[in-house]
């Protein structure tokens, strides 16, 4: 018993050593910080005692927060599927156009997007439809980001146009500033209010680029909004600007409307059996003569 009283003494004794008030723990990655007084005013004098602050600590990794259905506090978005979240091999149809066809071509997923799990890279040459909704009351207030690779902010081309019924309004052109501390370009703008139904354009005219494409948003725009100062566009829009929207436009109208999905090979397959083709029949055996029944 007087063994045991003496291990718990010394127990105590050795967690009070630990815990003194002098005791400073480390970062993680602290690359050796000091555990008492005299240690940590030493580190502190910096670089060779000049008093000059460490290099800092490489980064490790880094840690992020996502939504899986995107940017969701946009509760009001008019396109169908702004964060591309919703895009799906097996979809007849879908929210946006790559390169006006259905479906993309590069869909990403992880960390490299900007909102939820989910985005599209734009190859060069090519280009990005979103569908939307318009107001006929209302402008609209647009919003997309871009990260570039291998191209400046202004190579990108974004555009809001409508196609319907009504007269087309001329193509609204979005601008963005410099690339942010994060590797983002954020184009937004505000386009007036029109009847037919608005689409978002995003084109890559650079040759040998790419941008990975997430968080877009067309909305009505409010107060707030209209009296916010947006970056515009100083010269007209070059050919090719008006080469792609066009392009997009005529997408736009093969795609509307109620139409006939792509040949399904398996439900083809499913209705030919169904109809009796390619089945062999199994009849029943008749047991030999004599033989048991």
């Amino acid at each position: 018993m007087s063994a045991l009283r003496g291990c718990i003494a010394a127990f105590v004794g050795l967690v009070g050593v630990a815990c003194g008030d002098e005791e400073v723990l480390a970062p993680l990655g602290g690359g050796g910080a000091a555990s008492s007084a005299g240690s940590t005013q030493e580190a502190s004098s910096g670089v060779g005692g000049l008093g000059m602050p460490d290099p800092p600590e490489p980064t490790v990794r880094e840690v992020f927060q996502r939504d899986p259905f995107g940017n969701v506090a946009e509760a009001r978005n008019l396109l169908w599927d702004g964060d591309f979240e919703w895009e799906s091999a097996f979809g007849d149809q879908y929210g946006w156009l790559e390169k006006n066809q259905f479906g993309l071509r590069q869909p990403l997923a992880g960390g490299e997007c900007r909102s939820g799990i989910k985005c599209a890279r734009l190859g060069a040459l090519s280009t990005l439809t979103g569908m939307a909704l318009s107001s006929a009351t209302s402008p609209l207030y647009a919003s997309v980001w871009a990260k570039p690779d291998g191209v400046a902010c202004d190579e990108i081309k974004v555009s809001l146009f409508t196609e319907g019924l009504e007269a087309n309004e001329p193509a609204v052109f979005l601008e963005a500033p410099e690339v942010d501390a994060t590797g983002w370009c954020h184009f937004e703008g505000i386009a007036a209010q029109r009847r037919d139904k608005t689409y978002l354009l995003v084109a890559l005219p650079a040759p040998g680029a790419s941008a990975v494409i997430d968080d877009a948003v067309v909305r009505v725009a409010t107060a707030e909004d209209a009296q916010r100062s947006f970056p515009r566009r100083f010269s007209p829009p070059s050919a090719r600007d008006v080469e792609d929207v066009e392009e997009a436009r005529e997408a736009v109208r093969r795609h509307r409307g109620p139409r006939e999905g792509a040949p399904d090979p398996a439900r083809a397959a499913f209705e030919r059996w169904g109809r009796g083709e390619g089945r062999k029949l199994l009849r029943p055996v008749a047991p030999a003569a004599g033989g048991p029944r």
